[in-house]
């Protein structure tokens, strides 16, 4: 005994089928996109890559008056600043054994020598820990935006 079934028929997809396109091919049992579901894609696309630039450029002008108020510096500045300050860390670092070397070999108790290269080191530190940060931003500062140009 057969029974009649209605077969549901997609218009648009039947359509696509008769004109030979394309999109009437169906994917894992579904109907391809027709052209008008391809077009709202599109929009969205589009419409997002308008949401996104507009983002961007927010971003951009955002960063453009934190460097104007002297919120932010780029980052080549504080690159600058930075191997400066290490150069200068580690020539005084360098310099410490030719320092020590003859007070060192006058002493031979062990924990006299621990003490005084602790102390030596300690004094080192200390005068990288009291470079003036804020002059040398201030001399390096204007050298790295105008050598180096704008991060943003």
């Amino acid at each position: 005994m057969r029974t009649n079934r209605k077969k549901q028929v997609d218009l648009d997809h039947a359509r696509a089928i008769m004109e030979g396109r394309e999109d009437a091919k169906p994917v894992n049992g579904k109907r391809a996109e027709t052209r008008d579901s391809k077009d709202k894609s599109e929009t969205r696309s589009l419409t997002d890559e308008r949401a996104e630039l507009t983002r961007v450029k927010r971003e951009r002008e955002e960063i453009a008056l934190a460097k104007e108020r002297g919120e932010v510096v780029s980052f080549q500045a504080v690159e600058l600043v930075m191997a400066e300050v290490l150069t200068s860390l580690r020539t005084q670092m360098e310099g410490l054994p030719a320092k020590v070397s003859k007070d060192l070999a006058a002493m031979s108790d062990l924990m006299e020598i621990r003490d005084y290269l602790a102390s030596q080191v300690a004094e080192v530190l200390a005068k990288a820990s009291l470079y003036d940060l804020d002059r040398l931003f201030s001399k390096l500062f204007g050298e790295a935006e105008s050598n180096l140009g704008e991060d943003a």
